[in-house]
């Protein structure tokens, strides 16, 4: 099967995650499972060795050595199945779209269009094939245009031994997009000594650094009277939270940062005037300014409470993931094995910050390194959402020249570089 064939066949599988469940199991929301199901089946077929599915929704599978005797360090490659859930991401409608340059029109009869002014990123992709929603719906590429490339790449080595390549690990998660997809993550069990996500952008990039994240839910608790008798007595708890709203950095929002800044993003509200709910993302590279982001929070919630009543707004954080470059940073071999292959695909690579979390963040901290590399998913999120076949193509030739790159190594030298560079 090919890969357009397979991402086609993917998005299709309503597989979004829960990221307000009112229990903390995880998967968030049994639909994961059909995504699982479908994997374990598609692997049992391919011919993967020792396939398991946890309790947790987590699906391991191993591609034996084809070289004899092969003992070198194990590589691991590792996508999610769940979807994000911002807009609607069931009843997707996936199509395949040749564009030849300016807007795309995703939806006739609804007049919908995809256009190049508000998405310029298009234009790098005249003469290219794009596989999109119909403009209603998520596509879900994020992240099932890896899983897509990864299962195709399987599919290959699979089928032509001429391939040579050491054991690969392959990996599928849930939660990622509530953070919570590297939480149950068994590395023993998983068996790589060095791992990658497909989970960025675009092809050729490579993001070994991320933000250091807190969620906060910051409630708000308000007098409700009838409006008749309600002076010096009502206090409107959507009011309040409207307020704390204001005393954060109104310019230090998504909307108004880029590279390596951070920023407030207010992702959702809920709220009457007796109880109101708002939650918000914190981000930033520097662990010391995300704290101070959250004192800045505490102060706002402080000023709240002395002026209308001790209890009035309530923080709860939640730390979510760290900055995992320092540990990446540690593994140069990581590192140089995604730049020599871009560089003999003719392709220079492009190092960036990753602006957003991924399972490596988690998955790198806890002890196996894992920086995360392009997979070709664009203007994730939203139902403008598309992957380009072509660039999906590449991904593939990638992480198949990435795995016999791999088993030209040593598990000595692998670990013993890791080891100088510490001691440097």
């Amino acid at each position: 099967m090919n890969v357009q064939d397979r991402l086609i066949k993917y998005v299709q599988i309503d597989s979004a995650s829960d990221p307000f469940t009112s229990h903390p199991s995880t998967p968030s929301h049994p639909r994961e499972w059909d995504m699982a199901h479908l994997l374990y089946d598609e692997m049992k077929e391919l011919g993967f060795s020792n396939i398991r599915l946890s309790d947790n929704c987590y699906l391991f599978g191993e591609i034996p050595a084809n070289i004899p005797d092969w003992d070198g360090p194990v590589i691991g490659f590792i996508c999610h199945m769940d979807t994000a859930s911002e807009v609607p991401a069931e009843n997707i409608k996936p199509q395949i779209i040749h564009y030849e340059g300016g807007d795309v029109l995703l939806n006739k009869e609804l007049g919908i269009t995809m256009s190049n002014k508000e998405y310029p990123v298009l234009d790098q992709f005249v003469g290219c094939d794009l596989i999109c929603s119909d403009g209603t719906t998520l596509l879900g590429s994020d992240n099932k245009a890896a899983i897509a490339e990864v299962m195709t790449m399987a599919e290959t080595l699979f089928h032509d031994d001429s391939i040579k390549h050491g054991k690969i690990m392959i990996g599928f998660t849930p939660d990622e997009e509530i953070g919570r997809g590297g939480v149950y993550f068994d590395i023993e069990d998983f068996g790589a000594d060095f791992a990658y996500t497909l989970d960025d952008c675009t092809f050729g990039v490579y993001t070994p650094e991320t933000f250091n994240a807190f969620n906060v839910d910051v409630y708000f608790n308000g007098t409700a009277i009838h409006t008749g008798c309600a002076k010096n007595i009502l206090v409107n708890a959507v009011k309040l939270a409207e307020e704390f709203d204001f005393l954060l950095p109104q310019q230090e929002r998504p909307e108004f940062t880029e590279k390596r800044e951070g920023f407030y993003h207010l992702h959702s509200f809920d709220g009457t005037i007796d109880k109101a709910h708002l939650y918000y993302l914190l981000r930033d590279f520097d662990s010391d300014a995300l704290e101070h982001r959250c004192d800045i929070m505490r102060n706002a919630a402080n000023f709240i409470n002395a002026k209308y009543g001790e209890g009035r707004v309530e923080l709860v954080f939640h730390d979510m993931y760290r900055n995992m470059k320092s540990v990446i940073d540690k593994y140069p071999k990581v590192t140089e094995l995604v730049y020599d292959t871009l560089r003999d695909m003719g392709v220079e690579p492009i190092c960036e910050s990753s602006r957003g979390g991924y399972d490596g963040c988690t998955i790198t901290l806890n002890g196996l390194p894992c920086p995360n590399i392009g997979c070709s998913m664009y203007n994730c999120h939203g139902c403008k959402e598309f992957s380009v076949i072509q660039e999906m193509e590449k991904v593939i030739d990638m992480i198949t020249q990435m795995v016999k790159r791999a088993a030209d190594m040593s598990r000595e030298d692998f670990y013993r570089s890791g080891q100088a560079h510490t001691e440097e």
